[in-house]
């Protein structure tokens, strides 16, 4: 993680001093720690939203888990209701030819 950081670093120095043509020590100082600054806040942030996003699909298998048999009690309900007129559409139409 140390040497990606150094060379994303360097990288990000490189261009900023080439951009603003700042090839004094204070320049090259205020580069290569501004460079390190970035990469170890983008390493953070990175890990940050990983454990959240780690921690939000736990909960939502629970709950998944949990909902599963009501869903399926719920889509058995519906079908009944969808094809109960059908049947009780064609019961009537035998009754009365």
């Amino acid at each position: 993680m140390g040497t990606a950081i150094a060379k994303n670093s360097l990288k990000t120095w490189g261009l900023l001093a080439f951009k603003a043509r700042k090839f004094t020590p204070a320049g090259l100082l205020t580069s290569v720690a501004t460079g390190a600054a970035i990469e170890v806040a983008r390493k953070g942030a990175g890990k940050v939203s990983d454990i959240i996003d780690e921690k939000m699909q736990k909960e939502f298998e629970k709950i998944s888990a949990a909902q599963s048999s009501t869903l399926l009690i719920l889509f058995l309900r519906d079908i009944i209701m969808g094809i109960a007129p059908l049947v009780i559409l064609w019961v009537v139409e035998l009754s009365f030819p």
